[in-house]
């Protein structure tokens, strides 16, 4: 009796009457009217029973989106009654050719070439060549000029650079991976950012880059990597912004200074792992200035006491050091 009253209300709603067919793993025929009435519902039980529903066809006809993956996924042919509605829609155009049709789609290229993205994937996916009639649209917008030029025409495209050059990220991209060396034009946005500032210097120009080390010296990782991979040396227009982080700090320490650096064992001796660290490796000694950091983890704390203290015991060195603090 509770289950028929259960179904009886579950019956009435396309949502609930899906799920319910779906928690008990097996077709509901007599919900199936009310289900075909939702066009998400429709295709979503197309999908659970793994075949053509075609009660729900004429809601799902009617859904550009649902329409394309009911032909793709339910279907796996062509869907011509919903062709002409597909075609109007950039986005379903393009996965309509590219999943169902599997070739070029003229119909729906028109709907394609209003959409400088969908025009893009459907070269690149689709014609598998450049299409001409795109290129303007393209053209315009720096992301897909970008990845246009080195993925379809596979080379420099004069006719994108102007976007591109714009923008920072696709930019030094674009330098990178189409130029395949310096590119002058997008250099002053490049050198505007920190991270392709450094990816330029690094991987293009492959040495020092002067007019991007503004915007490196205010980001502390960035600075610290540019002083050694690229300058190999201290950098002292950098290390304002190294002196702020424990970890850069104390790896410009390590490994660029390669001795005690004053300027960034403030921010070191804030740390736990770093303070230690800076200890062993850079000291070579005791460093009280960190050891209130050190403390606060056991094995850390243990860890120090025995690699840099020779302390006999120091699994309980962090006990005595605070306690001594106390006694203080």
């Amino acid at each position: 009796k509770q289950k028929d009253q259960l179904q009886s209300v579950w019956i009435k709603d396309p949502q609930y009457a899906y799920r319910y067919a779906k928690m008990k793993k097996k077709p509901w025929p007599e919900a199936e009217p009310i289900i075909a009435q939702d066009a998400k519902y429709a295709y979503m039980y197309a999908e659970f029973i793994k075949q053509r529903f075609p009660a729900g066809e004429a809601a799902i006809a009617r859904d550009p989106e649902l329409a394309t993956l009911y032909a793709r996924n339910i279907l796996r042919k062509r869907w011509p009654e919903v062709e002409a509605m597909i075609a109007q829609d950039p986005r379903q155009a393009y996965l309509y050719a590219e999943n169902v049709v599997r070739k070029p789609w003229p119909p729906g290229e028109p709907a394609i070439l209003r959409d400088a993205g969908w025009s893009y994937y459907y070269a690149k996916n689709v014609l598998k060549k450049r299409w001409p009639r795109a290129e303007k649209l393209i053209a315009s917008d720096p992301t897909y000029a970008m990845w246009y030029a080195y993925t379809v025409i596979q080379g420099p495209w004069p006719a994108g650079e102007a976007a591109i050059a714009t923008h920072p990220v696709l930019a030094q991209k674009y330098a990178d991976l189409v130029i395949k060396g310096p590119w002058p034009p997008g250099e002053a946005a490049i050198a505007s950012r920190p991270q392709e500032a450094f990816l330029y210097a690094h991987e293009v120009i492959n040495g020092r880059w002067p007019p991007g080390e503004a915007a490196i010296a205010k980001h502390s990782r960035l600075a610290y990597e540019y002083a050694k991979r690229i300058l190999r040396k201290p950098w002292p227009a950098g290390e304002a912004a190294i002196a702020k982080d424990a970890s850069d700090s104390h790896n410009y320490a390590y490994s660029v200074i390669k001795g005690p650096w004053p300027p960034g064992e403030a921010a070191i001796a804030r740390d736990t792992y770093r303070a230690a660290d800076y200890a062993r490796f850079v000291l070579g000694k005791r460093w009280p200035q960190g050891e209130a950091a050190i403390v606060r983890d056991p094995i850390i704390a243990a860890y120090y006491a025995e690699d840099v203290l020779k302390d006999p015991d120091p699994k309980t060195w962090a006990k005595r050091y605070l306690a001594s603090r106390k006694a203080k």
